[in-house]
């Protein structure tokens, strides 16, 4: 037997030894068949298709088991994309850093190895030193040295130097790193968290420099350079939600300083300029609003329409700055009279004022009517304002659905009227009902 013989007749042992060939063309056709539909159904997405890997002879063998773990490798990358597709929706949908962050810590763990996770943003600028400053992090150990806030200079740093290129790195064993780099504190409050290993890849933004993303291992050398693709594509959309997330917040920042501007020009428009409390708008805003609380509790809702009754002649006497200081005068004496946080005064309107006493019923008003009435006699005598008097209408009313807020101040408004004919410095109480006046003090 030739040397080239021997040799062939070995190969064919050992093939025989390792598989057993199949015996006739009708099982290899079988087999081939087989072959042919897995590939078919792999084709179609299908990569648990199952493939004979014993049996079949040789090469046959070697390709079932090529073409199996080809198989499941593309069902891991599938799957893989699957869950990248949905993290993408996801932070699209998001506009809130810190959500999208917790979102992330949980979602990646299947796809990229780590214990800890961060971000920190680049601060600084002009006049003020560049700083990076941690704005969020989350571990599953124990120990938090670099928390929120956490902040280190960026000049000089190894940091400074991967936002200049740009390209991610991988840290396999940081105490080493610490031993060759005494001086990095960060790495030495890494170490005391339990990491041993880490990677870092810079955020940038339409060549804007943001700040860092941080995987970080409790083993050593967990980080691998197929992880480098990996990171770089979640970089990416972290880099446009801090874009968003800084927007988001520039909008809202600017959304409250509209609403505090509108809600000033709506104080400023329901206020009386001259005495400072609230002018007939916002009289006309707040009996809306107890007349419809009065008429869901069913309860009563009182108004007293004032009149001061010596303003024309004072200001014939002393001049309108005297009158203006006798209206602001009165206008303290109100804000100061009324006890509870719902009563309300407003200057109605040239010398009349109004006060709304929500929950009180005729009685009561009148009683409030009463005190008013002397209280500002008592500061025109102190003040030496001469008929410094004033004339009260009191009506009050426990509205039903149907009824208007116009039928209480038109009681209200008969009966001042009646106090002014009946010789002021007194008040009258009115019925809104029977339009009546019942009730008159001096």
């Amino acid at each position: 037997m030739t040397r080239r013989t021997r040799k062939q007749a070995s190969r064919a042992e050992g093939r025989a030894g390792s598989t057993p060939a199949l015996r006739s063309r009708s099982e290899r056709e079988a087999v081939l068949t087989r072959f042919r539909q897995a590939v078919a159904r792999m084709a179609q997405g299908q990569f648990d298709a199952e493939l004979p890997e014993e049996g079949a002879g040789g090469e046959l063998d070697a390709l079932g088991q090529a073409l199996t773990e080809l198989g499941r490798s593309l069902t891991r990358r599938f799957d893989e994309l699957e869950r990248l597709n949905e993290l993408t929706e996801r932070l699209h949908a998001t506009v809130r850093f810190e959500e999208a962050l917790d979102f992330l810590f949980e979602a990646l763990r299947p796809l990229i190895p780590f214990d800890r996770m961060g971000c920190a943003l680049v601060r600084g600028g002009g006049a003020e030193r560049y700083r990076v400053e941690a704005a969020w992090a989350r571990t599953l150990g124990t120990v938090v040295k670099i928390g929120r806030g956490y902040s280190a200079e960026l000049a000089g740093s190894s940091l400074e130097r991967l936002l200049a290129t740009g390209e991610p790195r991988i840290l396999e064993d940081l105490e080493e790193y610490l031993r060759t780099h005494p001086e990095s504190a960060s790495t030495r409050d890494m170490i005391e968290e339990g990491v041993r290993s880490s990677l870092t890849c810079p955020l940038r933004s339409r060549g804007r420099a943001l700040g860092f993303l941080f995987f970080s291992s409790f083993r050593p050398y967990a980080y691998k350079r197929r992880h480098i693709a990996f990171c770089l594509f979640i970089a990416g959309h972290v880099s446009t939600l801090i874009e968003k997330a800084e927007l988001y917040e520039q909008l809202m920042a600017a959304r409250a300083e509209l609403e505090e501007a509108n809600a000033r020009l709506a104080r400023l428009a329901s206020v009386d300029a001259l005495t400072g409390i609230a002018n007939r708008r916002g009289f006309d805003r707040q009996l809306r609003q107890a007349w419809r609380l009065a008429q869901r509790k069913r309860l009563p809702v009182a108004l007293l329409m004032m009149d001061l009754d010596g303003l024309k002649p004072l200001n014939d006497r002393q001049g309108h700055l005297a009158g203006d200081a006798w209206l602001r005068r009165v206008a303290e004496v109100l804000e100061n009279a009324l006890l509870r946080h719902s009563d309300f005064a407003a200057r109605y309107g040239g010398d009349e004022f109004a006060i709304l006493l929500p929950g009180t019923d005729r009685e009561g008003a009148a009683a409030v009517a009463d005190r008013l009435r002397r209280e500002i006699a008592a500061a025109a005598s102190a003040n030496g304002i001469e008929g410094g008097t004033v004339s009260i209408g009191v009506a009050a009313y426990q509205p039903r659905r149907e009824d208007r807020a116009e039928t209480l101040i038109a009681a209200a408004d008969a009966a001042l009227y009646a106090a002014k004919a009946a010789g002021g410095n007194r008040w009258i109480a009115n019925d809104p009902l029977l339009d009546r006046v019942p009730d008159v003090a001096d």
